[in-house]
């Protein structure tokens, strides 16, 4: 096979709740939901409806927009809950209290089900009322502008922008600064362990061409790609959604760059490995 140009697209196959996704796009959330209805609704169950599908849209307007997350969540209207309440099985309810049919109270009960106060991961990171995961409270620093910030947390909830009361809303930040922090939460639940790779490129014992970068995960985590110049130019930093565990494939192809060597490094939760792959 001649490669008259030489081609570096950076597509990840790999399989998830949600399916298989483009690595291009694995950076945007794919989170949808059914919303559980009676097929002869009453005036009281249709006005509920409307309310939460309105606050569930605007949720995943968001969380879509600025997490990796996928999932399908299943929503129900209980009228015994009291306020509502988010599991990690992926179900979220919503009781017959109208103020807590809104976006913030939607964005908080999702956190629960990313494992916010429902799974030991969370509860572990929490430290004399402090959330100590570093990739949440480094993403708070960014966010807020402020080195000595601190995301302050309890059994079941965190703060500052845990949305824990749809009072805390000043504005559209508050809904945006809370998906990036659940999102990097996910990175602190389930660090990475990358156990072995492959090097792409050609192989000089046989001239074989190869485009297929291979990593495995020994937990779900998410993976990012770093392409550099030998000289220490980044070309490419490319982040992808949470994957499984297991074998995952990247594939080189496909977008013209001159022909050479050129660094990769992979990065997974705190571990990262790295290495020279070859075009010609």
């Amino acid at each position: 096979m001649h490669f008259q140009t030489i081609l570096i697209t950076i597509i990840t196959l790999f399989i998830c709740q949600a399916g298989q996704f483009d690595f291009f796009q694995a950076t945007k959330g794919n989170i949808t939901y059914t919303l559980n209805k009676v097929s002869n609704p009453t005036t009281d169950q249709a006005d509920a409806y409307a309310r939460i599908t309105k606050a569930m849209d605007s949720a995943l307007g968001f969380y879509n927009t600025y997490t990796s997350l996928s999932r399908n969540l299943y929503i129900v209207y209980e009228p015994s809950v009291s306020t509502a309440d988010g599991n990690s099985n992926g179900t979220i309810r919503f009781g017959s209290n109208r103020a807590y049919m809104v976006t913030a109270t939607a964005m908080h009960e999702m956190g629960h089900v990313f494992g916010v106060g429902t799974t030991s991961n969370y509860k572990n990171l929490i430290v004399n009322g402090v959330f100590t995961g570093k990739n949440a409270t480094d993403t708070l620093k960014t966010l807020t502008n402020d080195n000595t910030a601190v995301l302050k947390g309890d059994a079941t909830h965190f703060w500052p922008y845990g949305l824990n009361y749809a009072s805390e809303v000043k504005s559209v930040n508050d809904y945006i600064f809370h998906a990036r922090i659940v999102n990097a939460m996910q990175k602190d639940f389930y660090p990475a362990k990358t156990v072995s790779h492959n090097n792409p490129g050609i192989k000089k014992s046989t001239g074989i061409y190869s485009d297929v970068l291979q990593c495995t995960l020994e937990s779900e985590a998410s993976v990012r790609l770093s392409v550099f110049s030998l000289n220490g130019k980044m070309l490419f930093k490319m982040e992808s959604g949470t994957l499984s565990a297991g074998s995952h494939t990247i594939k080189l192809s496909e977008l013209p760059l001159p022909s050479g060597n050129y660094w990769y490094k992979v990065t997974t939760g705190k571990q990262e490995f790295s290495g020279m792959f070859h075009f010609k």
